[in-house]
């Protein structure tokens, strides 16, 4: 008999080949109005301003509130609207309240990191969004999510590495992991050789799946990229290299000048972030990600 953790995850593949059948996976194309570019580009996570009246900042009574929110990241909606002006970051017009923007993951401090577009990718204290209110209503069943955030945000956007020519990742691959490690990294730099060496015992773990986001290659460099991997026996999926920098500001807050690795959930929830040039780094991931296989159902 399959177990409870098998079934979920055979259920969320056949959603995801549903929503891709149906062209409903691109970072929430249906409710943002903006198209994905599958090439990477400006990626997946746009938003749109709307005119409808400000969201309620939440609703009383919920199971879900600002202390515990963090850990029910399966209630975590994948769009979030501010409720109170926002500036961002060089900014000097705020974003008026209900204006959407993809929620990339809750921080452990409790601030939202959301990705608004053109507008950039934000830290906002959780106050400032309805978060608390989709969270509830995701929990209770009246707000519809169609697949966990990260897989919804990203999953279209990883390449094959071992197709006979360069060809995308399908998303149901990804789906059939919970936990994914990033990795930011430079191949064309003399270190990342052995970085590669020490990374593949990781790629051994259950339900854990590597990701490469190769950073500072061209424009069309692709095959490239492939070529590299495959001649370092290191099969990974990996991101379209003219859009890897656009997913770190989004999944990092920045492009990492070292080497960095991100452990994460299909829901975006932070396990781990290390700098590969830290002495224990990957003793770190090792352990974290160990500990997190042994708490799965």
């Amino acid at each position: 008999m399959l177990g409870s953790g098998t079934l979920q995850r055979l259920t969320l593949t056949l959603m995801v080949m549903v929503m891709i059948a149906l062209g409903s996976i691109s970072c929430s194309q249906a409710e943002q109005g903006e198209a994905v570019d599958p090439s990477g580009g400006e990626a997946s996570v746009a938003a749109v301003e709307h005119d409808s009246e400000s969201p309620a900042p939440g609703k009383p009574g919920g199971m879900i509130n600002a202390e515990n929110v963090f850990e029910h990241e399966r209630a975590w909606p994948d769009i979030v609207a501010l409720v109170e002006p926002w500036t961002p970051t060089g900014a000097e017009t705020p974003l008026k309240a209900g204006y959407r923007g993809a929620l990339i993951r809750v921080e452990p401090d409790g601030r939202v990191r959301i990705a608004f577009g053109r507008h950039g990718n934000q830290l906002i204290p959780l106050e400032f969004t309805d978060l608390i209110t989709r969270a509830n209503e995701v929990e209770s069943g009246s707000r519809h999510k169609i697949a966990p955030n990260f897989l919804l945000h990203f999953g279209t956007q990883f390449l094959h590495p071992e197709s006979e020519a360069l060809a995308p990742l399908p998303t149901p691959e990804l789906a059939k992991s919970t936990r994914f490690l990033c990795v930011f990294a430079a191949p064309a730099r003399p270190e990342f050789e052995g970085l590669v060496e020490r990374l593949k015992p990781l790629g051994e773990i259950p339900d854990l799946q590597l990701l490469f986001f190769p950073l500072d290659m061209p424009q069309g460099s692709a095959e490239r990229v492939k070529a590299s991997l495959t001649t370092l026996a290191w099969p990974v999926p990996f991101a379209y290299p003219q859009a890897a920098e656009v997913h770190a500001q989004k999944l990092v807050g920045k492009v990492p000048e070292a080497a960095t690795a991100l452990l994460i959930t299909d829901e975006g929830r932070l396990l781990l972030e290390v700098a590969l040039d830290q002495s224990d780094a990957f003793e770190r991931l090792q352990a974290a990600a160990g500990q997190a296989a042994t708490g799965m159902e």
